[in-house]
């Protein structure tokens, strides 16, 4: 059975991801902020962010997850980047 896009969404969007130390779960793809995707939460920022398939861990080891954000050229993508960057720095989890 294939899935599309609108699938993966309704998955997240009805899965809430318990993050623990973040070495399982997918920075952009699993809904581990605040019950939300970052994908979601940030989708101009998706596009242009770089190794879309890292864990939250390995994102966060010194805020990686930024990587390829430089091309950030519309106002759009720069208030997503400071709610994003404001509610990554809200997570305690355990590294």
């Amino acid at each position: 059975m294939p899935i599309n896009e609108v699938d993966k969404q309704l998955f997240r969007a009805c899965t809430l991801v318990k993050l623990g130390n973040g070495a399982t779960a997918k920075f952009w793809d699993s809904s581990w902020l605040q019950g939300r995707a970052p994908r979601d939460i940030a989708p101009a920022l998706y596009k242009l962010a770089w190794r879309k398939n890292l864990t939250v861990n390995a994102q966060l080891e010194d805020q990686s997850w930024t990587r390829g954000l430089w091309r950030m050229q519309s106002v759009e993508e720069m208030a997503e980047f400071v709610k994003l960057w404001d509610m990554v720095q809200e997570v305690q989890y355990c590294s």
